[in-house]
């Protein structure tokens, strides 16, 4: 006979602690997964659409969307394309296979260049067959098809797959970025031999989304505050200014926020400084401002020669104070304008054509130091974005189409400057620097 032993029996013990992803009072998020982000979202919505033809018809429901999607589905990186399609009437006869295709598209079109349609990834899923005469369908079927993490590109680089995004009509030339979820019921026909298709193609928008590396600049500090504590969180890029008839140049210099990657509803600060001779920087100042600096004979002989401050660093300029308000505005003979602009190159069938829009309205620009005689003349500004309904992040390449976001600049003379041009004049030049603009801020 086996002999039967009672288990062992445990003092009792605490029961487990209570678990959940929300932080308490002591705690805080440092990052968070875009699962999570998903779920702290509160994606409870649903967006429903409906087929309807001769009779026949179904719905599709796509869940787990936050209540300011509107009309249109919407995912980010990481999400799933969730739902269920319904048949108007349960056990709806002759069917015989319901299933979804989710794709994506870039699509092209130029005056010039026709039409191209180009799909970068798609894939079906088959979401009920019929297998014997009999059966019939359920009511609901539901579908849960995740997103793809990269794609292949044409230089076989797998990356991301880009946001959606629809350019405006600029000039006949036109492109768009688009993915849709396609349900299609075959139904048989006479005597089950011809079979009717039924499709319902929903677009959605997908968007990459994305923050900043580092916390932004504040736009209420000088720039001189935040160069000496932390030089490394500006980035100077440079720009040259031509004379006419004149060798020596005029050295721009446009200092950005360092990681140059910016949140679209940020103000972005920045800063511009020129060294050059005395004569053609008072072509910079108000008119007002240059007659406190008038020409004198030591300019011809500093046009002669390389200017010093051009074979050295720009120099910071002093906290001496500058004229009152009303001095410094006015108008002057030359103008610097700074904006965001986005660019986009469409190539298809062998021939490419570029079209640009502006993100922003021009940066208003503060003369903050001026010293004509020592060299240099000093401009604090903010950049403003303005997205509009055919913003979209992140800048892409992708089947003959490529998006990229710059900061401009643009120095010519003014259009109140009239007469021929003189010696020493400035030559108008504009300049791009790539930059790059994302969904999110940084997370604080």
């Amino acid at each position: 006979m086996t002999e039967v032993f009672e288990p062992p029996t445990y003092s009792p013990s605490s029961p487990s602690p209570h678990y959940t992803a929300a932080p308490t009072d002591a705690e805080v998020s440092l990052d968070r997964s875009v699962r999570v982000l998903s779920r702290h979202d509160r994606a409870t919505h649903s967006v429903v659409r409906e087929y309807d033809s001769k009779g026949f018809g179904f719905t599709v429901t796509f869940t787990r969307q936050r209540e300011d999607v509107g009309t249109i589905p919407t995912y980010q990186q990481g999400d799933l394309v969730a739902g269920y399609v319904q048949l108007q009437a349960r056990g709806t006869p002759n069917i015989a296979s319901i299933s979804i295709k989710l794709a994506g598209e870039v699509e092209l079109s130029a005056d010039v260049m026709g039409h191209s349609q180009i799909s970068f990834f798609s894939e079906m899923f088959d979401l009920w067959k019929q297998d014997s005469a009999e059966t019939v369908p359920p009511n609901a079927l539901h579908f849960s098809v995740p997103l793809p993490a990269t794609i292949n590109h044409v230089n076989g680089v797998d990356r991301p797959p880009p946001s959606s995004i629809r350019t405006p009509n600029m000039n006949g030339v036109f492109a768009v970025i688009q993915y849709s979820l396609k349900v299609t019921v075959q139904q048989k026909g006479f005597r089950g031999v011809f079979k009717k298709t039924h499709n319902l193609v929903t677009p959605l928008r997908f968007i990459q989304r994305s923050h900043p590396p580092a916390p932004p600049l504040s736009v209420d500090q000088s720039f001189l505050s935040t160069l000496k504590i932390a030089p490394d969180e500006w980035c100077n890029l440079a720009l040259d200014l031509s004379l006419h008839e004149i060798k020596t140049d005029i050295r721009c210099t446009l200092a950005i926020p360092a990681s140059r990657v910016f949140h679209i509803a940020t103000p972005i600060p920045l800063h511009f400084q020129m060294a050059g001779p005395a004569a053609p920087l008072r072509q910079f100042l108000p008119e007002a401002l240059a007659s406190l600096f008038p020409s004198s004979s030591q300019d011809e002989a500093e046009w002669e020669d390389a200017f010093h401050l051009l074979d050295a660093e720009l120099p910071l300029p002093s906290s001496e104070p500058l004229p009152a308000p009303e001095v410094i505005s006015g108008t002057s003979k030359c103008q610097v304008t700074i904006f965001l602009q986005r660019r986009f190159a469409v190539n298809a069938y062998g021939d490419a054509m570029y079209r640009s829009t502006r993100l922003s309205d021009p940066a208003q620009l503060e003369l903050v130091y001026s010293d004509v005689r020592a060299g240099w003349l000093a401009w604090n500004g903010v950049l403003v974005p303005t997205p509009d309904e055919y913003w979209a992040p992140e800048p892409l390449r992708i089947h003959g189409l490529s998006v990229t976001d710059y900061i401009a600049v643009d120095v010519r003379p003014s259009q109140s400057a009239t007469g021929p041009r003189e010696r020493g004049s400035i030559i108008p030049r504009a300049q791009l620097f790539p930059i790059k603009l994302v969904t999110d801020p940084f997370p604080l």
